[in-house]
């Protein structure tokens, strides 16, 4: 096993606290791959949402505009994670990847 050094520790222990407050506050999330096209989508239907959502990176931090296309030029999509306060809206994010690709845990 590799031995980390403080730093590393230390952002270890920042990514953590950082989720776990977000899982506190937005007791559903999902993780996806997505791109501009699935992002317009993902919006469109939770206009219809009951409750908050975030999006954020995998690791829970800001996902701002210079991070999404910065990402999204290297590789093609932005994993995110979707946040949200209301448990039911789960679903219209699980309806838009259907949609989207056809399937969604």
């Amino acid at each position: 096993m590799m031995m980390m050094s403080e730093t590393e520790k230390s952002l270890v222990s920042a990514i953590q606290h950082r989720l776990g407050e977000l899982s506190s506050r937005y007791p559903s999330s999902i993780m996806l791959a997505v791109d501009d096209e699935g992002r317009a989508h993902l919006q469109a239907a939770l206009e219809d949402r009951q409750g908050d959502v975030l999006l954020t990176d995998n690791g829970g931090g800001e996902l701002s505009d210079i991070h999404w296309q910065t990402v999204l030029h290297h590789i093609g999509y932005v994993a995110v994670i979707v946040w949200m306060s209301d448990p039911r809206d789960l679903a219209l994010v699980r309806k838009a990847c259907r949609e989207v690709e056809g399937n969604c845990r």
